[in-house]
């Protein structure tokens, strides 16, 4: 541990005159200060950065070993003292993994601290940051809860992994674009991909592909368009798993779309025959009032004949305008 005996303001002059991103924590791991690299690094501005523990700032599964870590340099146990490598995320979503080599200090008050000065890694595979960021997204896909919410998850996570998708739907006589925009030029290729069951990548006129059409499969016969200049071959595996998880989401969230509807149909048919088979049977109104609340609906008619054959006529409503 170094002799000299720091305070605060000292501490903050010595972050302030580097340029990667350094930092100074307590004793109990709280960030003391940091300095605007590593605030940059963060995607905060420092003052919400200083005050925090640092391990808000690392993987949760990270979190326990960082923590146990900082515990036993802290209390003076001995440790490997190389730097060590962990993963932060910033809230832009992004991860990334930097290199730590932790100095002790001693604070003028006398308490412990620790200053950690940081090397960000950032000639990493693009291949790896790609999957890591699509595997991210697959957690999300499973925690989805509907149909649309599987597809926005997936558009995201393919955004965050630095492409531009769409999806594109066969409503059995042709392709649809979910967004509404025109469809591509080469948009047969996206049969392709369904009819084969595996990537179809587009950009003849390039001297490399541009865009690739996954197919989803689902419900609906979905492909995920995607583009941008990271799209090649060699991804081809890890965005054909994605598609396939997304594809599996999809029919899960429907699963469990039909189980719902399924039981609410029992509950409500249910329902009504308790509702009619009361020793004195509902006013056609009352009756048509409890049938829009069960349907959520602003308003419900009943249309009776009196003959087979003949023009129904209004007998009753909830909800229409009189005239």
């Amino acid at each position: 541990m170094s002799p000299k005996v720091y305070s605060e303001r000292e501490l903050r002059a010595l972050v302030d005159a580097f340029t990667q991103p350094v930092l100074v924590l307590e004793a109990e791991g709280r960030v003391l200060v940091a300095n605007a690299g590593y605030a940059r690094l963060l995607g905060l501005p420092v003052e919400q950065v200083e005050g925090r523990s640092f391990l808000d700032f690392v993987q949760p599964e990270e979190r326990s070993r960082m923590g146990d870590r900082f515990h036993r340099v802290a209390t003076g146990t001995p440790l490997d003292g190389r730097p060590q490598l962990y993963k932060i995320f910033s809230v832009q979503g992004a991860t990334g993994e930097i290199y730590v080599q932790a100095n002790p200090l001693r604070l003028e008050d006398g308490r412990f601290a620790l200053l950690l000065s940081c090397m960000v890694m950032s000639d990493r595979p693009r291949e790896l940051v790609v999957a890591e960021r699509l595997v991210d997204t697959s957690a999300g896909l499973v925690s989805a809860r509907s149909e649309e919410g599987v597809r926005r998850v997936a558009l995201a996570g393919l955004e965050a992994a630095g492409f531009r998708a769409r999806i594109l739907r066969w409503d059995g006589t042709r392709l649809v674009v979910r967004d509404g925009v025109s469809l591509p030029a080469d948009s047969h290729l996206a049969l392709e991909a369904l009819s084969d069951g595996r990537p179809v990548f587009g950009g003849a006129d390039q001297a490399q592909p541009t865009h690739a059409y996954l197919p989803v499969g689902g419900p609906q016969s979905e492909v995920l368009w995607v583009a941008g200049p990271w799209v090649a071959p060699r991804h081809g595996s890890v965005l054909t798993l994605f598609a396939k998880v997304v594809g599996a989401a999809l029919a899960d969230a429907n699963l469990q779309a039909d189980g719902a509807r399924s039981r609410w149909e029992v509950e409500s048919v249910a329902e009504m025959a308790r509702f009619v088979a009361q020793p004195v049977p509902p006013p056609p109104a009352t009756f048509l009032a409890r049938v829009a609340e069960l349907l959520q609906a602003r308003a419900v008619a009943l249309h009776v004949t009196s003959e087979p054959g003949q023009t129904p006529r209004l007998a009753a409503h909830v909800g229409l305008e009189e005239g």
